[in-house]
């Protein structure tokens, strides 16, 4: 009867080693997955942090775009006030040249635009 209560003692031994390993196991679970859960925290924050990221750079872009186009626009503008400089400088030119020709055939000056070396208009006009 005495080697029964052996038996017994050292089946219960065994059981809760078994039982301590199960726990072990257990908490190791739960540290794994609390680990995957602040490594997920971690993930969305980062992918947060890309999203405001790439935000701010289209925002970036459109402002430039839009200051390349008020750049433009400006450009435009001050196109079109040389153009309505130049249209007034041959009107009188033409005009001088008629005066002081006094004569007929000289009212028919024709100016033509001096080129640059690529063949572009400069501001300044030649007579003849």
């Amino acid at each position: 009867s005495g080697e029964m209560g052996v038996i017994r003692y050292w089946k219960e031994l065994i059981n809760r080693e078994r039982e301590r390993e199960r726990e072990r196991e257990r908490e190791r679970e739960r540290e794994i997955e609390k680990e995957r859960e602040r490594e997920s925290e971690r993930d969305t924050g980062r992918e947060r942090e890309r999203e405001r990221e790439r935000v701010r750079a289209r925002e970036r872009d459109r402002e430039r775009e839009s200051e390349r186009e008020r750049a433009r626009e400006r450009a435009r503008e001050r196109a079109r006030e040389s153009e309505g400089e130049r249209e007034r400088e041959r009107e009188r030119l033409s005009e001088r040249g008629r005066e002081s020709s006094g004569k007929g055939k000289r009212a028919s000056v024709k100016l033509r635009p001096i080129l640059n070396s690529t063949g572009k208009s400069t501001k300044l006009f030649t007579m003849g």
